[in-house]
């Protein structure tokens, strides 16, 4: 008998599960586009496999050159106020649409459903900042309760910059070029964003602070 040590631990290679995700998505669900639940529930691999070899889904889904699925999230109007009010602040002007969608990661169809035209939705904006500062009431009457803390722990914060590439999601910097990496909420935590990692992403200090759209 031969005793020879077979090593088993590593036998699924990243081609295997892209090929596996292509048979699904072609011959199975025969879409253009799979979410992960679709795959989870006709594929072969696991999450814990998907991990292990691309770290994220939206990872896999550009190695086999999959468009990933923008998900319809529906706001409210005032949920949609207020998230122009960070964005205005955080720019120190008035946001435009695409800064809108890079910067909340919600499409401009929640705008369109809404208001019809991002200028409408503006105005309107204003008009709600204008009554809001007019009866602003105590913070302590809206406090929202959260099931996560605000900072995110060593291990997410970790999770959130290898999935993004240690790189700015909206200018593409890392810190080889001399910037600080900051760990933000999608939307913010004063809003009721949890700090979870569908709600995190990796920006530049700059960003983050609103200068990388300032001009000198």
């Amino acid at each position: 008998m031969d005793f020879a040590y077979v090593d088993k631990t590593n036998k699924i290679s990243d081609y295997d599960i892209i090929k596996d995700l292509l048979h699904v998505k072609d011959e199975i669900i025969k879409k253009d586009k799979i979410t992960m639940r679709e795959y989870l529930t006709y594929g072969k691999y696991g999450q814990k496999a998907i991990k292990n070899h691309f770290g994220t889904w939206n990872k896999l889904l550009s190695n086999a050159n999959i468009k990933p699925i923008k998900v319809f999230q529906h706001l409210s109007k005032e949920e949609i106020f207020r998230l122009i009010e960070e964005l205005w602040i955080q720019l120190g002007r008035q946001p435009n649409l695409r800064e809108f969608e890079s910067m909340t990661k919600h499409t401009k169809k929640i705008i369109v459903s809404n208001f019809g035209k991002w200028s409408i939705c503006l105005q309107e904006f204003v008009k709600w900042k204008t009554n809001k500062d007019k009866d602003q009431k105590p913070l302590t009457n809206t406090l929202i309760k959260h099931n996560t803390p605000r900072e995110p722990s060593k291990s997410l914060r970790y999770d959130v910059l290898a999935r993004d590439n240690y790189k700015c999601v909206i200018c593409g910097r890392s810190t080889s070029d001399g910037i600080r990496l900051h760990v933000d909420h999608i939307t913010p935590y004063s809003l009721g964003g949890e700090t979870i990692i569908d709600n995190l992403r990796t920006l530049c200090s700059d960003c983050n602070l609103g200068k990388s759209n300032k001009k000198d």
